[in-house]
């Protein structure tokens, strides 16, 4: 899928905004502000904006990670 978005964009000559997700879940201000910024927005608008949401790598999440990689190893598991 990455691929085929990668051609997608050069195909439409377009410069995709690239925000990792470690980018956004440590600092969302930042993360949002490149974006304006990318847009032709103004990125001190972002100064405004709070997160409704958290990042979710908790020991609940890693005990999922924990155990999908378990399984992959393990059909049985």
């Amino acid at each position: 899928q990455d691929a085929a978005w990668e051609e997608w964009f050069a195909q439409h000559r377009i410069e995709p905004i690239r925000v990792t997700y470690e980018e956004l879940a440590s600092d969302h201000r930042s993360a949002l502000a490149k974006i304006l910024s990318g847009l032709g927005i103004d990125p001190t608008i972002a100064k405004n904006v709070d997160s409704r949401t958290a990042k979710m790598a908790d020991d609940e999440s890693r005990q999922w990670a924990d155990r999908y990689r378990a399984s992959r190893h393990d059909p049985k598991s």
